[in-house]
């Protein structure tokens, strides 16, 4: 039985046609993965740089703290020193 070169010619391009849609259909979910992975980096990193400010913030104010704290233990000492 022979096939016409019509009804070959559009069973290849039928069978063209799914297999590029099959891979299309590949691509654009690895592409969409990908993103979801660049947006899930994205928002990490910008965790990372609030809770590094925050730290950075923190740690200033700590700094201040302990500077005033020993100022204060210095007026403290020298107050008990008048005193006696």
């Amino acid at each position: 039985m022979r096939v016409p070169a019509r009804i070959l010619t559009a069973l290849c391009a039928a069978a063209a046609a799914a297999w590029w849609w099959q891979h299309r259909a590949l691509r654009q979910s690895l592409t969409e993965s990908e993103m979801a992975r660049i947006d899930e980096r994205a928002v990490h990193q910008q965790t990372t740089a609030h809770l590094r400010t925050a730290l950075e913030e923190t740690t200033a104010r700590l700094h201040a703290a302990l500077a005033l704290a020993d100022a204060t233990d210095v007026i403290n000492r020298a107050q008990a020193r008048e005193e006696y």
